[in-house]
């Protein structure tokens, strides 16, 4: 029996009304766990539960719905196992003309039905001498997907048929959002970190930016996942700040600017390869994907629009600066899939990384730096990735998706490799490299 499709939509940014799925789910977990007690042989005590099911799919949704029609082959199921062929038949008639009206003799629930009802009255032939068998009892049924009337073709449990190749199966997405970062870093005055201890600060606080991107996984049940995704951001504001010190600690600071970072770009790319795992027997959909896998992330940052604020003399001319971070690795995590119902699905993730760290600086008002690399910034760092996120079915293949990621990065202290104009080097302790970012997104995923 197929699995029905994972789907939802973004939790704590958009509130669903009341009325979404509410009911739904409730006939969703019953069936679900009729349909559970059923694979495990628990005829009985799934017997009661399916009689329950049939009883709300009435009252909520009547008697010409797919789920009144799904409960009632399910029940039929039930007493088939319990040699009350009798009623399974009465049953498996009324779920076939509920079909029958509703989506026309050519869709493959229609054939279903008619194959019940075959098996329960066309009991194979035994060996000679041997005690006929009984039929065999037919499947109980997955909830189909509610259609509205429309009399496209569906498989036999409700469930779009899904393109695959080499027997994986394949989605996407694409989205579009708003990003905040942060990113800072400070040098020592010397190679061994004194001279001060913090020479130089320098502050990317407040920058935000326009989003676009998607990710695509393939999986093939119980063996194997392929994940990739990509992010690239807009940057249209922040605020930027550049503080030198001659006493250690960040005291007796003699210079600051306080400047524009209003311009620029960022930049997130990563693949990974895991293990889907989803647990049989549960009254819900579950699925765990631990993964390995490489990133790489880029922050091209700009300071423009200089403004001394120590000592204050104001606004300066020419300022045009540009730092470019990347941050590159490996790393391991898991992505999580929660379904409680039919047209909602939770999701999430979380990802560790290692990664080398290299920046290359252009400082464009100092004459004595070479250009256009003035200095450039090596180390290895450390970061964390989390994101959860919900989708919510519009149809068989299309999905509302929202998402919200947030990240944390830091390093190790490193070289800060300074280039004169007469070109010389020298290299200076850097202390460290911190970067913070979130982001928030809302698309349209696809089920291929």
């Amino acid at each position: 029996m197929k699995k029905i499709l994972w789907v939802g939509i973004l939790a704590g940014l958009f509130l669903l009304p009341a009325w979404a799925g509410a009911n739904e789910g409730g006939w969703v977990d019953l069936n679900s766990r009729v349909v559970s007690l059923y694979r495990s042989g628990s005829y009985e005590q799934a017997l009661p539960i399916a009689q329950g099911a049939l009883t709300l799919a009435e009252s909520t949704y009547g008697t010409d719905h797919p789920y009144f029609a799904t409960s009632l082959n399910n029940l039929a199921a039930l007493y088939q196992a319990a040699g009350r062929f009798q009623e399974a038949e009465q049953l498996h008639r009324r779920a076939l003309a509920i079909d029958l009206n509703l989506f026309g003799e050519g869709d493959p629930r229609v054939a279903v039905d008619r194959n019940n009802l075959q098996q329960l009255r066309q009991p194979t032939l035994p060996p000679t001498g041997a005690e006929p068998e009984q039929s065999k009892p037919s499947q109980p049924q997955d909830y189909p997907e509610w259609d509205f009337g429309k009399k496209d073709q569906k498989p036999e449990n409700g469930e779009s048929k899904r393109f695959k190749f080499l027997g994986f199966e394949a989605e996407g997405s694409v989205r579009s959002g708003y990003r905040g970062d942060h990113l800072r870093w400070n040098k020592a005055g010397d190679k061994g970190g004194q001279n001060p201890n913090i020479l130089s600060e320098l502050t990317w606080d407040h920058l935000k930016s326009f989003t676009a991107g998607g990710y695509a996984l393939f999986t093939r049940k119980s063996l194997i996942a392929l994940r990739g995704s990509a992010e690239y951001g807009w940057i249209f504001a922040g605020d930027n700040q550049d503080s030198d010190y001659l006493g250690n600690n960040r005291t007796f600071e003699f210079s600051r600017s306080n400047n524009n970072s209003d311009s620029g770009h960022l930049l997130d790319v990563d693949a990974g390869i895991g293990y889907p795992w989803a647990p049989e027997g549960l009254s819900y959909e579950f699925r765990l994907i631990p993964l390995v896998g490489y990133s790489y992330h880029e922050q091209a940052l700009t300071i423009t629009d200089g403004f001394q604020t120590i000592p204050r003399t104001g606004s300066f001319a020419g300022l045009d600066s540009r730092y470019r971070a990347e941050w590159r690795g490996p790393w391991v995590g898991f992505d999580l899939d929660f379904k409680p119902y039919e047209k909602i699905l939770f999701y999430g993730g979380f990802e560790y990384h290692r990664s080398s760290y290299l920046a290359n600086a252009r400082w464009n008002l100092r004459t004595d730096f070479s250009q256009p690399k003035s200095f450039r910034h090596t180390t290895i760092g450390w970061g964390i990735v989390g994101f959860v996120g919900m989708t919510y079915r519009l149809s068989d293949k299309w999905f509302i998706d929202g998402n919200a990621k947030f990240q944390s990065w830091t390093t190790s202290p490193g070289i800060d490799r300074i280039f004169f104009s007469d070109g010389t080097t020298t290299e200076d302790r850097l202390n460290e490299v911190r970067w913070d970012s979130y982001t928030v997104s809302l698309g349209a995923r696809h089920l291929f």
